[in-house]
């Protein structure tokens, strides 16, 4: 009775009639206070958060009764009544302060546990991409836990329906920024004052419009990255992830050419980078291997026994690099492309702006040390790719500068004949010494093709002018004397003067040097003062090969700036030749086409001349493969079918030759018996065996991916002139065959090796025995085959190898009691405590370098017996 007549008295209220008491009510606090009155109380002291926790219970019991496929009445209210766009307003106002994080509260609900889609109604549109906006103006904010969840959430969202990003893409003709007005709610509040929240909405209109954005969400996370909440950090890192990995082209577009995504990134790994500080250990670097999701670990007191200067800055620098390299690996492809290629860019100017330092070495330590250490920590094929292509920077850029610089000299031939005549009326004959004029000009060109032009064109000017003539050339206040026969002036000695006005004429100095070349190389001094036309032909070609060299020696790549490091002192060269190698023991593909394979590919090193008679072919069926080239599909079909398709892809005639035992026997025997004392010839090869298996298995794992052939083919005759701007200027003699200057510089370093101190050697024959193990076939034949018929001007491994021996065996006839010294040498390397008796450091080298030459011939023994073992399917 009571019940009923209380519910008469006092009819319970619907959901929705209290969601809307509770909003009006929210509503007045604002319409009766001024904004100076709204910005001084906290959220504390008001009854904001008591309404706004209401409201939220409504739509949670509300929730509890709904299936997800409709709109429930309390929630449409809260869509279509411009109630979300009014919180988004007070949310970057913080008005009144401390509201933030409950209106957070409020959104966070909406998208994670209501089951219906709410992204799907475009009634929410808006306010969520205003919010998202909102999180992209602060830092460090009090409320950034709420806001990176919120932003989870969406990226959450968008990672399931990808077509959703769109929300967060303004489309053409749109400005969210402007529509900031909070229009009326509700019915119920129509005749509430708004102004106060007006004038709020044009505060955040305001604060919005430096905002530039093509992609709203991906601006918001990037404002976290560098948070002090290493959690915060971690969370925004996690979802830059995977928005950028939906697959979705318009996003990737816009994230990547409409937003300040790799900008921001490039960034902060340029600030890492500078914080770290200049008096780091070089020598520590390289121990760390960072992973950025469990970069915090590093940080624990385990760790801390192991810490040095700099190892704080240097593991933020190494997780932010390894974060970037999962970025490129799991983005969208354009995403990937360009932020690989922008970082890779960045990273090889860093690094090269201290490794070429030339002012001090502790610089140029420490910047090898951080190639090294970065590239290790690079393992996304596509960031390598790009890293490589920084690296060798000038590979491309060289060749067309010299077409272009080819090109010019081409050009000039269509123009020497139509100024021959204004030439030869400009030159001025005269017998007297004093009348000679200097060519001046007023334009300073830094053209380096015209100057390398110019100058070789002066050189061959020179280099072809008879000594009966004693005219002169006066350029630029330089004298070049040119000698010429002329029966008019043979019994006097005569000046051509070539004069410039530049009063009366606007002629460049290079175009007036050129037309004096040009005339002087296309019409020559003859007996009537002209030169033949014959050697025309010789002055170009030394144009050409002039303007080529000149733009090799400009245009070096990094990579082979770093290898000119060698030469500064033997710590630094060591120091290089050991990243080298440790870059070589991370093998990328692209890095060794550039460093060696692509000098090789040609097979420009095998001497094809010979007959099948006089060859030594690395394996006895290799002439009948040559020959048989274009039936191996066939074969190779058939030996498909009967054996394994695993087994069959490690088979190769190139790594297992038939005659593995000569090839065995010609490292094990390159060494003289009198440079080995009395042991047992190979003593130590089994143990070499072992190691080599070990690491060739490891070397073929990493490669496995790596599309490279199992045989060699062919050698190739170029009918045309293919080789690199390098091969170009090296090549002399008519030698074809250039190794790349990186093999050229090892080359030439082992060439060296008995004078060369032991840590030196050691770390030479690192870097051959880390190629050899590669499973290329051009580099296996070239460097590891003993019996590969070469031209005649090209050297090898074994070639070099040999000459040591014999320099060697002429040095040690000259040293008393070579023998034991020999052998206290061998005893001191290996650390028995025995002193060598060698008496001056040039001694001490050979013994250590005829030590260190024994060694590794077994090595490479061991290595190409291991390698045929592999490929050959026989287990050893």
């Amino acid at each position: 009775m009571l019940g009923a007549l209380g519910s008469l008295l006092a009819p319970e209220v619907s959901p929705l009639q209290d969601l809307q008491h509770h909003w009006t009510a929210f509503l007045e606090y604002y319409a009766s206070k001024t904004v100076r009155d709204l910005k001084a109380e906290p959220v504390e002291k008001t009854f904001l958060t008591f309404h706004l926790n209401k409201i939220l219970a409504i739509l949670v019991k509300e929730e509890e009764n709904s299936d997800g496929k409709s709109l429930l009445p309390c929630l449409e209210h809260v869509l279509y009544q411009d109630i979300l766009n009014i919180l988004v307003t007070l949310c970057q106002a913080d008005t009144p302060p401390g509201i933030r994080p409950y209106i957070f509260k409020l959104f966070i609900f909406l998208l994670d546990k209501v089951k219906y889609a709410l992204l799907c109604e475009t009634a929410c549109h808006l306010p969520i991409s205003r919010l998202t906006l909102v999180c992209s103006i602060n830092k460090a904010s009090p409320s950034e836990s709420q806001e990176i969840e919120f932003l989870s959430l969406l990226t959450n969202t968008i990672v399931k329906q990808p077509h959703l990003v769109q929300v967060f893409i303004p489309s053409k003709g749109s400005n969210l920024k402007s529509n900031m007005s909070s229009r009326k709610s509700s019915k119920t509040s129509s005749q509430i004052n708004l102004a106060q929240i007006e004038s709020l909405a044009l505060n955040v209109k305001q604060a919005l419009d430096s905002m530039e954005s093509g992609h709203y969400l991906s601006t918001a996370l990037l404002n976290y990255i560098d948070s002090s909440d290493y959690c915060v950090a971690c969370t925004a890192l996690q979802n830059i992830i995977k928005l950028a990995g939906i697959k979705s082209d318009e996003s990737a577009d816009c994230i990547v050419y409409q937003s300040s995504f790799i900008t921001v990134i490039e960034s902060r790994l340029v600030h890492l980078f500078q914080c770290i500080p200049l008096d780091i250990d070089q020598n520590r670097m390289e121990e760390m291997e960072v992973n950025w999701v469990n970069a915090h670990k590093l940080y624990s007191p385990e760790y801390g026994q192991d810490g040095f200067h700099g190892r704080t800055e240097l593991i933020c620098f190494l997780s932010f690099l390894d974060f970037v390299d999962n970025l490129v690996t799991q983005a969208h492809p354009v995403i990937g492309s360009e932020v690989s290629r922008i970082i890779a860019n960045t990273l090889v100017s860093l690094l090269t702006s201290i490794i070429l330092n030339k002012n001090s070495n502790e610089k140029v330590l420490r910047g090898l040390s951080y190639l090294g250490v970065v590239w290790n920590h690079i393992k996304s094929t596509v960031f390598r790719d790009q890293f490589v292509l920084s690296l060798f920077d000038c590979s491309s850029d060289c060749t067309k500068a010299v077409d272009s610089c080819l090109a010019d000299c081409d050009a000039n031939k269509a123009v020497r004949s139509c100024y021959v005549k204004s030439f030869s009326s400009k030159a001025v004959v005269t017998e007297s010494d004093d009348a000679t004029e200097n060519i001046t000009a007023d334009s300073k060109s830094n053209d380096l093709d015209h100057q390398s032009h110019v100058k070789s064109s002066t050189r061959n000017i020179h280099a072809n002018i008879t000594p009966s003539d004693n005219s002169e050339i006066n350029i630029n206040g330089k004298e070049s004397v040119i000698k010429a026969s002329n029966p008019s002036c043979s019994s006097e000695e005569s000046n051509i003067n070539i004069a410039a006005d530049n009063s009366s004429e606007e002629v460049n100095t290079f175009d007036d040097l050129n037309l004096a070349v040009d005339c002087f190389s296309k019409a020559s001094i003859t007996n009537d003062g002209i030169i033949s036309h014959a050697e025309e032909a010789n002055i170009n070609e030394d144009l050409s090969s002039a303007a080529s060299c000149s733009c090799q020696e400009e245009n070096k790549s990094s990579f082979e700036k770093i290898l000119q490091l060698w030469d500064k002192n033997e710590e630094i060269k060591l120091e290089s030749m050991r990243i080298v190698d440790a870059m070589l023991c991370s093998p990328h593909q692209l890095f060794l086409e550039y460093l060696v394979t692509r000098y090789l590919d040609d097979r420009g090193y095998y001497n094809q001349t010979l007959t099948e008679s006089e060859a030594n072919s690395w394996s006895d069926v290799e002439d009948e493969r040559s020959r048989s080239r274009s039936r191996e599909p066939e074969q190779n079909i058939k030996t498909t079918s009967k054996e394994p398709k695993q087994k069959e892809e490690l088979i190769s005639k190139t790594f297992a030759p038939s005659n593995i035992h000569r090839v065995v026997n010609q490292w094990l025997y390159l060494v003289d018996d009198q440079l080995r004392l009395d042991e047992f010839r190979g003593s130590g090869y089994d143990v070499y065996i072992k190691d080599a298996g070990r690491q060739v298995e490891g070397v073929l794992e990493k490669c496995k991916d790596f599309t490279w052939d199992k045989e060699v083919g062919c050698a190739r005759v170029n009918s045309e002139d293919t080789s690199s701007c390098d091969s170009r200027c090296d090549s002399e003699n008519g030698q074809s065959f250039f190794p790349g200057p990186f093999l050229g510089r090892l080359f030439k370093e082992l060439e060296c090796m008995l004078d060369q101190n032991y840590e030196l050697n050691l770390q030479l024959t690192s870097l051959f025995s880390t190629l050899v193990q590669l499973p290329h076939p051009y580099i296996h034949e070239f460097i590891l085959n003993p019996t590969v018929s070469l031209n005649p001007s090209t050297v090898s491994l074994y070639t070099i190898l040999r000459k040591l021996v014999e320099t060697a065996t002429v040095r040690c006839s000259g040293i008393q009691h070579f023998p034991k010294k020999l052998q206290q040498a061998r005893r001191a390397l290996l650390h028995d405590g025995v002193a060598t008796t060698a008496t001056n450091c040039g001694e001490v080298h050979l013994l250590h370098g005829i030590v260190v030459l024994d060694e590794f011939c077994k090595e490479l023994a061991a290595i190409s017996l291991v390698k045929y073992h592999i490929f050959s399917g026989v287990k050893g």
